[in-house]
C-alpha cells in the first residue's frame, strides 16, 4: 500500500488577517488528557495550551498532521503550526515521524527549503512543530492552470536543485518530491518568485537505506523506491524529472486510471516524448528531462548538482534567459563552472526598479488620459464618460500597488491588464472614446517591461496586446487603433502591441502590404528557402542565434517568406517573448493561410497571450488541415478553461 503524503491549501496571504476577520470554525485540536477521544477544542483567537502560540485560522489537513496559522506571542510574528493528528496522537511510529521531520527539515541550511521554528510537545502528549509562514501556492496550482514557460520553468527548476543538493549534502533524501511539496512564494527584494520545498515527512538519511518502506507518492516514484530495493539520492532526482515533465507539458509522465497501474507503468513503460506534448519546450531542455526519468539510476544525473548544470546548458543553447540568471551556478569541477560563467546570460535588472518608472508613466498617461475625457465631454454622455473614468482610475489605482498580475488571492478585476481589457469592448455612446484609450494605455504598461520572461512582462504582453484584439471586435467592424507608427518600434514592447492591432486569421490579399517589410534590391526566393533549411537545421540543434540570423537573412531575400517568419515566432516563442512571437506568427499565417504548421503556432502564440477564441479558431483551422497536434490543443485549451 502506498503512502500520499498532502498539503492543505496554499497560504494566502504572509500577513495573516486579524482574528476577528477570519472564520470562527472551530478546530479539531483536542488538549489536555483525552478521554475517549474528546476533550476541549481550541477556536481561532485562543491560544494553545502549553505554548507560546494564538491560533489564527485553519490551513490545511495532511494524512500525518493539521496544519494552522498561528502568531508567536512573545515575538509577534505568524507562522505555521502543525500538529499531529489526533486520530494517531497514540501512534509511536507516527509520533517520531513527525518528529524526524522537523528535525531533519533544520539540518539543511538552504533559502529553498522552509525554515523550522520551534518543536515541542503538547499537554496531552501530542509533538507539533513550527516553520515560516508561506505567502505563496503550491507549484501544482499553477501547472493546473496550464504548462509553464521553458524559461520560467528552468529558473524555478534550478531552485529545487539547489535546495535539494543542500539536503543530500546533509546527508538527506527527500523521497517525496512532487509540485505539491514545492511553495513558489514571491522574492520582494529580487521582484522575482522563489521555491520553497517542504514536507520530509518520509524523508530518510543517507545511511538508514535497509530500513526503506514502499512510501511515496505514485506518480513520482523510481522504480527502485517502488521495488523497495536499496536506493540513494537519485530517487529525487528521479521525483523532479517527473515534476519538471509535468511542468513543462501540463501533464505527469504517466497518466492512469488507479495508483497500481501508475505504479506499474514506472516499472515497465516509457513515457510519451516530452516534445510531443510540449511543441514550445527546446530539444535539449526536453533531453534533460527525459534523462532524469530514466528507469536506472545510473542513466540519471548523478547528483543535483550535475542536473542544475545541465539545466544551465540547455538554457544557454536555447538562447533563453529568465530572471534567476544571476542565481549562483552549482558546485562541479572548475573547468565546466568556469564554462558556463562565461557563457550564462547577464542577469537583469531588478524588474521592482523599474516598477517605479512604470508607475510614473502611467500617472502621466492617466493626466493625459484626463484631458481627453474633458474634451470629449461634450459628445459622450456623462453616464459613458464616467464609465471610462472609472477605469482609467482602476488601472492607475493598479499599477501604483504593482498589480499588473496576481497570481493569488487577488479578483480578477483588481489587475492593471483587466481593467484594461474592460475598456476596449465597451458598449454605448462611448466606444470609440473607450477604445482609443485602451490601445493607448496598453504599450504605456509595456514600454519599461520588456525583460521577456519578467511575469510582469508577460502581463504588459496581455495589456499590450489584448485590448487592439479585442478592438477588431467594434460596432464599425473596422480596428480602430494604429500602433505601426515610428513610437512603435521604439522598443520590442511596442512592436509586440503593433503585431496585436492586425487582424488574426486573413485570407484576404489586402493586408499584405502591412505584412513585408520595405522591398528588397534583388529577390531571391531560391536562395530564401536554403537559408530557411540551414536555419532549421541550426534550430533543431539547439543554435538559435545562428537559426535567427539564417530566418533573418532569408527574409532580406524574400519578404514574403512564410517559413523564416515561422521560424522566427518559434524562437521568439521559446525566449517567452509571446507577444514577438505572435507578431511573426500572425503575418506567417497571412502569407501562408493554409499551412497548418503556422496555424498551430499562431494559436500557440494567443494562447501564451490568453487570447483563447482566437487561439481556438487557429487550432480548428488547423485541425480541419489535418495537423495531428491540433486536436489535443483543442482538448488541452478546454480543459484549461
Amino acid at each position: 500500500m502506498f503512502e500520499q503524503t498532502i498539503f492543505g491549501p496554499p497560504l494566502p496571504s504572509a500577513v495573516a488577517p486579524s482574528p476577528a476577520s477570519v472564520p470562527t470554525r472551530d478546530v479539531d485540536v483536542p488538549v489536555g488528557p483525552r478521554r475517549n477521544g474528546d476533550g476541549p477544542r481550541l477556536v481561532p483567537g485562543e491560544r494553545v495550551p502549553g505554548t507560546r502560540y494564538r491560533l489564527c485560522r485553519w490551513l490545511g489537513d495532511g494524512g500525518m498532521g493539521v496544519v494552522y496559522e498561528a502568531e508567536q506571542v512573545d515575538l509577534e510574528r505568524r507562522v505555521a503550526l502543525k500538529i499531529l493528528r489526533s486520530q494517531i496522537a497514540d501512534c509511536d511510529e507516527q509520533r517520531e515521524r513527525l518528529r524526524r521531520e522537523a528535525a531533519l527539515t533544520t539540518k539543511i541550511a538552504s533559502p529553498y527549503v522552509v525554515q523550522v521554528l520551534d518543536f515541542g510537545v503538547l499537554p496531552d502528549s501530542r509533538v507539533f512543530y513550527t516553520m515560516e509562514l508561506l505567502a505563496g501556492a503550491p507549484l501544482s496550482r499553477e501547472i493546473d492552470a496550464g504548462a509553464i514557460a521553458p524559461a520560467r520553468s528552468i529558473g524555478l527548476l534550478r531552485q529545487m536543485c539547489a535546495g535539494l543538493a543542500a539536503a543530500h549534502q546533509a546527508g538527506i533524501i527527500h523521497c517525496d518530491v512532487k509540485p505539491e511539496n514545492v511553495i513558489v512564494v514571491a522574492d520582494r527584494r529580487h521582484g522575482r518568485d522563489c521555491v520553497k520545498l517542504l514536507d520530509f515527512g518520509i524523508a530518510g538519511t543517507l545511511h538508514d537505506l535497509h530500513t526503506r518502506r514502499k512510501a511515496g507518492t505514485p506518480g513520482y516514484m523510481a522504480p527502485e523506491q517502488i521495488e523497495g530495493t536499496s536506493f540513494d539520492a537519485r530517487i529525487d532526482i528521479y521525483a523532479l524529472g517527473c515534476t519538471a515533465y509535468e511542468m513543462l507539458s501540463g501533464r505527469p509522465p504517466f497518466q492512469r486510471e488507479t495508483p497500481l497501474e501508475i505504479v506499474r507503468a514506472h516499472l515497465e513503460a516509457d513515457p510519451r516524448p516530452l516534445t510531443e506534448l510540449a511543441v514550445d519546450v527546446p530539444p535539449t531542455l526536453a533531453a534533460v528531462v527525459m534523462r532524469c526519468i530514466a528507469k536506472q539510476p545510473d542513466d540519471r544525473y548523478a547528483s543535483m548538482a550535475e542536473l542544475e548544470a545541465a539545466l544551465c546548458e540547455a538554457q544557454i543553447a536555447a538562447g533563453l534567459r529568465t530572471a534567476w540568471d544571476d542565481l549562483p551556478l552549482p558546485e562541479i569541477d572548475a573547468t565546466r563552472r568556469g564554462q558556463l560563467e562565461a557563457r550564462m546570460p547577464r542577469a537583469r535588472a531588478n524588474p521592482m526598479l523599474r516598477h517605479h518608472r512604470v508607475v510614473a508613466m502611467v500617472s502621466a498617461a492617466v493626466a493625459s488620459f484626463s484631458l481627453v475625457l474633458w474634451l470629449s465631454s461634450s459628445v459622450v454622455g456623462a453616464a459613458d464618460h464616467e464609465r471610462v473614468e472609472q477605469a482609467v482610475a482602476s488601472i492607475h489605482a493598479s499599477a501604483q500597488r504593482g498589480a499588473f498580475e496576481h497570481p493569488g488571492g487577488a479578483e480578477a478585476g483588481d489587475t492593471a491588464d483587466a481593467s484594461v481589457v474592460t475598456l476596449a469592448p465597451m458598449q454605448g455612446p462611448a466606444p470609440d472614446l473607450a477604445r482609443a484609450t485602451a490601445s493607448d494605455m496598453g504599450p504605456q504598461l509595456a514600454d519599461d517591461l520588456v525583460a521577456p520572461d519578467d511575469r510582469a512582462r508577460e502581463v504588459s504582453e496581455v495589456v499590450a496586446a489584448k485590448p487592439s484584439l479585442l478592438t477588431r471586435q467594434g460596432h464599425d467592424g473596422r480596428d480602430t487603433t494604429d500602433h505601426a507608427g515610428g513610437r512603435a518600434r521604439a522598443q520590442q514592447a511596442r512592436l509586440a502591441s503593433s503585431a496585436a492591432a492586425a487582424p488574426a486569421i486573413t485570407t484576404s490579399s489586402d493586408s499584405l502590404a502591412d505584412v513585408a517589410p520595405s522591398k528588397p534590391s534583388r529577390i531571391d526566393r531560391s536562395r530564401a528557402r536554403a537559408l530557411v533549411r540551414t536555419a532549421r537545421r541550426a534550430l533543431a540543434a539547439g543554435e538559435r542565434e545562428r537559426a535567427s540570423e539564417g530566418f533573418e537573412r532569408a527574409l532580406a531575400l524574400d519578404p514574403r517568406s512564410a517559413p523564416a517568419m515561422l521560424g522566427l515566432s518559434e524562437i521568439r516563442f521559446d525566449a517567452g517573448d509571446h507577444a514577438r512571437a505572435l507578431h511573426y506568427a500572425r503575418r506567417a499565417s497571412q502569407l501562408a493561410p493554409s499551412d497548418a504548421a503556422v496555424l498551430v503556432q499562431l494559436g500557440d502564440c494567443y494562447f501564451k497571450v490568453l487570447d483563447r477564441e482566437a487561439a481556438r479558431r487557429a487550432y480548428q483551422r488547423a485541425d480541419g488541415l489535418g495537423h495531428r497536434g491540433a486536436a489535443e490543443r483543442l482538448r488541452r485549451l478546454e480543459g484549461s478553461r
